[in-house]
This record gives structure tokens, sequence and C-alpha cells, in this order.
């Protein structure tokens, strides 16, 4: 699928060869949010790297820190910033 094509598809205004780094980070954080809402709906955590640390944030707000043992990933304690 030709790039400019796809992007077309996804409703911007322009071609990507013609984006801002302006226009990448809007992109970017309605991606971020896109798949938070759609995680929680399904009652899945979002997970994500911070601080070399691997994050299980939930829809109610709670973080756990998760390590990945045995292919399984494993809740070992709530975050602390």
């Amino acid at each position: 699928m030709e790039t400019d094509r796809f992007i077309e598809y996804g409703k911007a205004k322009k071609p990507l060869s013609e984006f801002t780094e302006e226009d990448f980070k809007i992109v970017a954080d309605n991606v971020y949010w896109r798949v938070r809402k759609r995680a929680w709906a399904c009652g899945l955590p979002v997970y994500y790297g911070l601080d070399g640390r691997i994050v299980a944030e939930y829809a109610g707000g709670r973080k756990m820190e998760v390590e990945i043992i045995n292919g399984e990933i494993v809740e070992i304690g709530g975050f602390q910033w």
C-alpha cells in the first residue's frame, strides 16, 4: 500500500512527505489515546516502558511494575515514581 494513500485514508489533510514534526506529535498523541481507550474497554491494561521498567496501567489508574518470567507477564508490585 502506498504510504501517502494510507495516510490519506486516515483523514490526513496532506501527504506524509509534507508532515512536520508537530504533525507527527499530533498523530502520535491520537494513537496513544485510542490504544488506551480500546485496551481499557476490553478490560486489559496498557503496557509501556518507563525508567527502564515495564509498567501495566489499568483503567482505574492503578499502575503495576511487571516482569516477563518464563515468557509470562508477572506483576511484581505497585509502581513507584
